[in-house]
């Protein structure tokens, strides 16, 4: 099986396109169908690696600073709020224009305009399209979830008095409360602009024909090999940054200050859906950055996950970075057993043994969480270690022994849902059984169909706990935290069942105000309400661990566009690839 996808991947990359001087080339993990930026989900999809290079939204995180920091991409400038926050005006760029295509009279592209934006808002607001994103939209716009309810019930389509086109330039926004972290919802490429023209003619084909206004436009889609990009001619004038984080200049990520984006003139995505093929492509000089397979981590870095000396010298270099995602084990908080039983809850987090899982499964990468922000988020609190998130058998006996007292009784058997049927997963489910019968604990584990994992803790919340993760959408807090407000809608998804008053009343605060040393004192409250409660436990915090060759440069790993994404501001060097690689 490996063998025939290696040779599919050789015919597709062959010798003279893998060293060719303007060229990027990448890996897909999975086949990508066709792009639509409403059916973005994961940013570490391969619809996300291809359509973020297409597509654009009106804003972007500047591709150095760190913690993140939200730029205008087809807006001008940041919004211009109204004093009660309830109303904002963003001022889209005059050169900004769709690439040239046939749908468009005379084949030319023509000027993105505010009501391109309100366009492409509406289509993830009606239900027929089943944009996975409408639950970041929701209850915010004015007029909105109006728009989207007259569509579902086949109602004349009324119009939405929060999204207003001022001129051809001009968007204004109004909005049903303040609203602060809308800039960052609007620099998810889930919201970026595409141009009617393009569904009216394209139809139900309209994802094999994406229409943007990106660095990068489509050159070519093979379904089971690849897809290939190339610079569009009609994108407008932008450069590299000029400035970034303290560390950037020493790195050399300053060397293209100034200089005019795209940086490469193709992008080639090779389809390859099983780790050796694509390692040994890598090794050969034809892809020019991985992730480090988990079969290789050992042999590639050390312990403290840098380079052994060998690579070094084969001129590779290594990126470790937090994804973003974390692992947890969630509580179903409707359940007596659990609920009831905080020390029940606190000896199942004692008895997870989350090193012995990273090393098992993932090489090692990956990071014991000692909260539940994630790193990589200022309101992260490094030196942060509670006292339950950690592996310790003996103190997870002692509050088995509290919890039984609590019951009045030994404690049922527990039942753990995890989302997964694959050996894999079922060993893990095993591994977890074996943790909880050394704490005392007895447990089953009932897999489900991943997909389905979280709306079937919703609509049957028969499992006492289960495996759950988040992988976060934006860089602010209220993105996490709205997953535990009781109040549970469907933008909420509170799955835990979990209800703490005091926490309701304080997301309504937090996700009202804007940034402030106040609103992070108050983020921390929230984190400490659930480090106390106990509705999940943190379980691994994950990193992104990748390789590249010397020649990839200005390359800087970027949590919120996923391995593949920023491929505009990449450059690589053609002289020395074709110097370094293996004939």
């Amino acid at each position: 099986m490996q063998h025939a996808a290696l040779v599919g991947v050789l015919a597709g990359c062959g010798r003279e396109e893998a060293v060719s001087p303007g060229s990027e080339h990448l890996v897909l993990r999975e086949r990508v169908a066709g792009v639509d930026p409403i059916h973005i989900s994961g940013l570490a999809s391969g619809m996300a690696a291809v359509a973020s290079n297409i597509y654009e939204p009106l804003f972007q995180y500047h591709y150095l600073k760190r913690p993140y920091e939200v730029v205008p991409c087809l807006a001008a400038e940041m919004p211009q709020w109204s004093a009660d926050g309830l109303s904002c005006r963003i001022r889209l760029k005059g050169d900004a224009r769709f690439d040239d295509n046939p749908c468009f009279p005379e084949g030319r592209g023509r000027p993105v305009t505010a009501a391109d934006v309100i366009f492409s808002w509406k289509r993830i607001a009606d239900p027929r399209n089943a944009s996975a994103f409408w639950a970041h939209f929701e209850h915010h716009i004015i007029g909105l979830d109006e728009y989207r309810r007259a569509l579902r019930e086949n109602t004349p389509e009324p119009a939405v008095p929060g999204l207003h086109a001022v001129d051809a330039q001009t968007l204004e926004i109004r909005l049903t409360r303040p609203w602060p972290q809308l800039i960052q919802i609007f620099a998810h490429p889930a919201t970026a602009v595409v141009p009617a023209e393009a569904l009216q003619i394209y139809g139900a084909d309209f994802l094999r024909h994406p229409v943007g206004t990106g660095p990068f436009r489509l050159r070519s889609w093979e379904p089971g090999t690849g897809v290939v990009l190339e610079k569009s001619p009609t994108f407008r004038e932008e450069h590299y940054p000029t400035d970034g984080a303290p560390e950037d200049a020493a790195a050399g990520l300053l060397a293209d200050s100034g200089k005019r984006l795209p940086q490469v003139d193709e992008v080639h995505f090779h389809v390859i859906e099983t780790s050796e093929p694509a390692w040994l492509l890598f090794l050969q000089g034809r892809i020019d950055h991985l992730g480090v397979p988990t079969d290789h981590f050992d042999d590639v870095l050390d312990a403290s996950w840098q380079l052994r000396p060998e690579w070094n010298q084969k001129g590779l270099c290594v990126d470790v970075f937090p994804s973003m995602f974390l692992r947890w084990i969630g509580f179903n908080m409707a359940d007596p057993v659990i609920a009831n039983n905080l020390p029940l809850r606190r000896a199942i987090s004692l008895a997870m043994n989350r090193q012995e899982f990273n090393d098992l499964f993932l090489g090692g990468r990956c990071g014991l969480p000692g909260s539940l922000l994630p790193p990589g988020m200022k309101e992260h609190r490094p030196g942060l270690r509670d006292a339950w998130m950690t592996f310790d058998l003996e103190r997870a006996r002692a509050q088995r022994i509290e919890a039984e007292k609590i019951h009045g009784g030994a404690i049922p058997p527990l039942t753990l849902r995890m989302g997964g049927t694959s050996p894999l997963v079922r060993q893990i489910g095993q591994l977890i059984t074996r943790w909880l019968a050394e704490a005392g604990l007895e447990l089953h584990v009932d897999h489900v169909d991943e997909r389905a994992m979280n709306s079937s803790m919703r609509e049957h919340p028969a499992s006492m706990f289960f495996g759950d993760g988040y992988s976060m959408v934006h860089p602010d807090p209220t993105d996490l935290f709205r997953r535990f407000v009781s109040h549970g809608d469907d933008a909420t998804a509170n799955i835990f069942h979990y209800q703490n008053p005091r926490f309701d009343e304080s997301y309504e605060s937090l996700a009202a105000m804007p940034d402030s040393p106040e609103r992070i004192k108050l983020c921390h409250q929230m984190e400490d309400h659930l480090l106390q409660d106990l509705p999940c436990i943190g379980f691994l915090t994950y990193n992104w661990v990748s390789v590249r060759h010397d020649w990839l440069t200005s390359f800087k790993p970027h949590a919120f566009s996923g391995p593949a994404g920023l491929i505009k501001y990449h450059r690589v060097d053609g002289r020395r690839r074709e110097q370094q690689s293996p004939p």
